[in-house]
C-alpha cells in the first residue's frame, strides 16, 4: 500500500474533473495530496476510484434516531443506495459491481468505526 500520488497524473485529472472539481478545488488538493502523502494515508492505487466515490456521496447516509428524547442522538445505519445512485448519476461516475462492493467495503468500515466512539 501507499498513500496518495506525489503527483496527479492527467487519468486522475479526468476522474477528478468527472465529481465537478474546479481548477482552484484541483490546485487545493495537489496540495493536501502532498501533505497527505507525507503522513502516509494507505491506500492501494486501484482502490482510488472507491475512495473518491466514497467521499462523492459521504452524504448519503440513513440515519436513526436512538434513545430517549434526552440525550438521544442520530445513529447512521448505512449508505441509502438510492441516494448513492442519483449521486454518482449526477456525477457521471459509472455504477458497476465491482465499484458497490468497493461502497460496500468502506460504508462496513466507516460503521465500526463510528460505533467505537
Amino acid at each position: 500500500m501507499r498513500g496518495p500520488p506525489a503527483a496527479i497524473d492527467e487519468d486522475d485529472l479526468h476522474d477528478i474533473r468527472r465529481l465537478g472539481a474546479s481548477d482552484d478545488d484541483l490546485a487545493a488538493l495537489a496540495e493536501r495530496t502532498a501533505a497527505r502523502d507525507r503522513t502516509g494515508v494507505p491506500v492501494w492505487p486501484e482502490n482510488w476510484p472507491v475512495v473518491l466515490a466514497f467521499c462523492a456521496v459521504a452524504t448519503q447516509w440513513r440515519t436513526v434516531w436512538v434513545g430517549g428524547l434526552e440525550g438521544g442522538g442520530l445513529m447512521r445505519t448505512g449508505l441509502d443506495y438510492e441516494g448513492v445512485r442519483a449521486g454518482l448519476a449526477m456525477l457521471g461516475i459509472e455504477v458497476t459491481p465491482d465499484l458497490v462492493r468497493g461502497l460496500q467495503v468502506m460504508e462496513h468500515a466507516a460503521l465500526e468505526a463510528w460505533s467505537e466512539r
